[in-house]
């Protein structure tokens, strides 16, 4: 709820969002967030309750982000958004301390 209110209070909210710290594992099989879609999520697989991370894409830009790859090995895995600029390659990571 905080998430989504901070994006409504945005002038122009961000057409990716990227999450890290989420405390999602195999459990919870959907994470809904107003206005955008999940395009690409990686569970803590060790079982702990922190780490993982979570990527969405505004509902008109979604089907312009394609999902590259997802580590099997870390918290971690690329997109690329196709735009009118080009494409964009985006990389999210969680490494944990």
């Amino acid at each position: 709820a905080e998430l989504e209110a901070t994006i409504q209070s945005l002038k122009a909210p961000p057409s990716i969002i990227c999450i890290s710290e989420t405390p999602l594992d195999g459990s919870t099989d959907v994470v809904s967030l107003s206005g955008y879609t999940p395009v690409a999520r990686r569970d803590r697989c060790n079982g702990q309750k922190c780490g993982g991370i979570n990527a969405f894409a505004k509902l008109d830009v979604a089907a312009n982000v394609t999902l590259l790859h997802t580590s099997t090995e870390a918290e971690r895995f690329w997109l690329i958004v196709h735009s009118d600029q080009g494409p964009f390659l985006v990389g999210v990571w969680y490494r944990p301390a």
